[in-house]
């Protein structure tokens, strides 16, 4: 599969779980420019790979040192559970690469004194409990850095990881976080961390980017937690809706946005016709592209409550 089209599939399953934004981390390529590209994309930031992985990605030293202060800079650090994982974030600091603006990922070999020198340093983690569980069979304790602010939400590749952020926030949920702090690591907290400040958040002047749900009552933030895909009403990207529930139609036309029918998870929606690339929409399970007579048959069998809004940037 060309490697444009792959990168026009990642974009296009994290918008189908409500996903508007995304921090690419690997080298950057000229698909990601495109102009109907499924998601937009965190920009001004710096990457390495991974201490000791001179054969991929930017060199550490010479990346963070290119990398502005007010820009994050983002590295794959202690993935794993022996000496040598635990011994990374002193590493990274004798190389002078520990700062406010250093986003470490996965960080499941850090003790808690690691940890305390990370909320210390102002730096913070990516946490992806999912793809720790299965490659290491442990991830970190988010308590701490969560109650610092200074943790984000992220799933790692499906094949070792969640099927998309969604299923990443209900097994985060098994940590027993709150269902607004677990909002917070895929919102407000991960906009701060990656320093985007129109984003993560309902404002005036913020990025129109709304994810809408049905609510389930209780807790707000309760009505995000334990959705599906399949779940959403509406994911709006820039203020125009990307993917809805057939019932927006009208919003569709009123921004200008052809559609065409499709059915997510078994449940009829609303794709832009810009996304609907069959060679993408080929590559995604769960994931078909309906006929003109289709649509009306499978809405029949779905009813809609009422909704809630939420923001999923």
């Amino acid at each position: 599969v060309p490697k444009a089209v792959r990168l026009r599939h990642g974009g296009l399953k994290n918008l189908l779980a409500g996903v508007t934004c995304v921090a690419q981390h690997d080298p950057w390529h000229a698909t990601l420019d495109e102009a109907n590209f499924p998601v937009s994309l965190l920009r001004d930031f710096g990457w390495s790979y991974a201490l000791g992985w001179t054969g991929y990605g930017p060199p550490v030293q010479s990346s963070f040192a290119a990398t502005l202060p007010a820009h994050p800079w983002m590295i794959h650090l202690a993935e794993g559970t022996d000496a040598v994982a635990r011994a990374e974030l002193d590493e990274l600091d004798r190389l002078g690469c520990l700062a406010a603006n250093t986003v470490l990922i996965h960080g499941v070999g850090m003790g808690e004194q690691d940890v305390e020198r990370v909320i210390a340093r102002g730096a913070a983690v990516v946490w992806c409990p999912s793809s720790n569980q299965a490659l290491l069979g442990r991830t970190l304790d988010p308590w701490r850095l969560c109650m610092a602010g200074r943790l984000a939400l992220g799933n790692d590749s499906r094949i070792s990881g969640a099927r998309d952020l969604l299923e990443e926030l209900q097994i985060a949920s098994r940590s027993g976080l709150a269902p607004d702090q677990l909002l917070g690591m895929v919102t407000s907290d991960c906009a701060r961390i990656l320093r985007m400040a129109t984003r993560g958040r309902i404002a005036p002047g913020a990025t129109a980017d709304v994810l809408i749900v049905r609510d389930r009552g209780g807790e707000p933030a309760s009505s995000i937690i334990g959705c599906t895909r399949s779940d959403l009403r509406a994911v709006i990207r820039d203020g125009k809706p990307r993917i809805a529930d057939p019932d927006f139609a009208p919003w569709f036309g009123a921004a200008g946005i052809r559609t065409v029918p499709v059915l997510l998870d078994g449940r009829p929606k609303l794709l832009d016709a810009t996304l609907a690339d069959p060679a993408v929409l080929a590559l995604e399970p769960g994931l078909q592209r309906l006929t003109q007579e289709q649509p009306a048959q499978a809405a029949a069998q779905v009813t809609h409550a009422p909704v809630a809004n939420g923001a999923l940037s």
